[in-house]
This record gives C-alpha cells, structure tokens and sequence, in this order.
C-alpha cells in the first residue's frame, strides 16, 4: 500500500485487528512523506463477516469499487473468514477490478 500511495494511488488499508491497523498506520507515517500519508492513505476496521452487504461495507468506511484489491496473510484465517472475505469481495469490486 505504500508503494501504491507513492505512485498516487488513493489506498484504503482493512484488517479486523486494530492493533494491526495502529502498526499498519504507524508504518504508512513513517515510510511516506506527510502529504501522501494524510492524503492518499485511509485505514478502515473491517471484520469480513461484519460487511456482507452493500450497506454493510458503506458503514466500514468503504468506497467500492476498487480498481485494485490486494490480499494478504490469508494464510493464517479461519476458513468462515475466508468464505466471509469472497463474499466481501462481490461487493467492492466491479468487472474491470484486479485482486490479487
């Protein structure tokens, strides 16, 4: 996400962790310069089986549809979080998206 927020990307970073959001934040300012932190970057609590419908993932703070939706540490969730993420994935992305 900050390599994107570098290039001029507008990057919404997600996790259902808020400790691993305050470390992702705190990463994000100290690697970018303030006015591509305060302006290109935005950190949203998202629990994936909280945001199971359009209105759902507007009231986590979402802005879908995403050109580009990046996943990571996948390895390590439950498997109802990963069903709840592809779900959640239908709703913030369009035909033109890429997930990776």
């Amino acid at each position: 996400s900050i390599h994107a927020a570098r290039r001029g990307a507008h990057v919404t970073t997600t996790d259902g962790s808020f400790r691993s959001l305050a470390l992702a934040r705190e990463n994000a300012e100290m690697n970018l310069p303030p006015e591509t932190f305060w302006n290109r970057m935005s950190f949203r609590r998202v629990d994936f089986e909280e945001a199971q419908s359009a209105t759902e993932v507007a009231a986590h703070g979402l802005s879908p549809p995403y050109p580009l939706v990046f996943c990571s540490g996948l390895m390590y969730i439950p498997i109802d979080a990963f069903r709840a993420l592809l779900r959640l994935l239908t709703l913030v992305r369009d035909e033109n998206s890429e997930v990776f």
